[in-house]
């Protein structure tokens, strides 16, 4: 079975895939903005699914810094990663324009 990294696998339809994959015998390495929302997402799934594999990621994606963070601990691992799924989206609220620590628009 395939090593699958799901960003935004917190909530909506990265909580789904993450679990619905983890379901079907893969491991899911699920990220989400804090490490206890991915801790309690893995236990809300793994309470419907002992079997499941699952390991919990942070990742704040505006943030490159943590996204370097997170490749790092993937590679420390010593194991493949087979897929990538992007889930995570944003829906600002403020239609301002926003800019992130790394002077991306976010």
């Amino acid at each position: 079975m395939a090593t699958i990294l799901v960003t935004g696998g917190a909530r909506g339809l990265g909580r789904v895939a993450a679990e619905k994959l983890a379901r079907q015998g893969h491991e899911v390495l699920l990220a989400a903005r804090t490490q206890d929302q991915a801790v309690a997402t893995i236990a809300e799934i793994a309470a419907k699914s002992p079997t499941a594999r699952l390991e919990p990621c942070h990742v704040d994606l505006a943030s490159l810094a943590s996204v370097r963070q997170l490749a790092e601990a993937v590679l420390q691992r010593g194991r493949p990663l087979d897929v990538l799924l992007n889930v995570a989206g944003l829906m600002p609220t403020d239609p301002a324009r926003q800019v992130s620590r790394d002077g991306f628009r976010s």
